[in-house]
């Protein structure tokens, strides 16, 4: 990989353990993105209000705010930050799973994330969002005009 898969792009890394987060910003940041950090759902939250990141990746348990609990409250969002969320996750059991994705994660990984999986995850959602905009300023333009 060249460093450059991530150019331009934010990933808020919501995650309450110091050397895990430390960790998948080293990975990011090799690979082009810009990183925001949050150590616990509240911040995570309150990141979202105030820049509206191009992708999370989201622990599940965190203090004062859990993972699901923050989700759902982004997606209460989604008209001003229509984020993708990753559920990054040492719970592997299917109802966890299940969990995440009703609380509103577009995708699940279990800790420690393989890296070439999680970075194809992340180059799959980013990739489905800037088509989803262009189609949608498309659609504006020919209703314009």
């Amino acid at each position: 990989m060249d460093g450059k898969e991530g150019a331009d792009r934010t990933i808020l890394v919501v995650e309450d353990h110091d050397d895990t987060r430390a960790l998948l910003r080293r990975l990011l940041e090799h690979h082009g993105y810009g990183v925001a950090e949050a150590s616990d759902g509240r911040r995570a939250v309150e990141a979202v209000r105030l820049r509206c990141p191009d992708l999370i990746l989201m622990d599940l348990h965190l203090p004062l705010l859990d993972g699901e609990g923050a989700t759902r409250l982004i997606r209460e969002l989604s008209g001003v930050c229509p984020v993708p969320i990753i559920a990054v996750t040492a719970l592997d059991a299917e109802e966890h799973r299940r969990r995440a994705v009703l609380a509103g994660c577009n995708e699940y990984v279990e800790k420690p994330p393989d890296p070439e999986l999680l970075l194809a995850k992340i180059a799959t959602l980013l990739e489905a969002g800037r088509a989803a905009r262009l189609a949608e300023r498309m659609a504006a333009a020919m209703h314009a005009g």
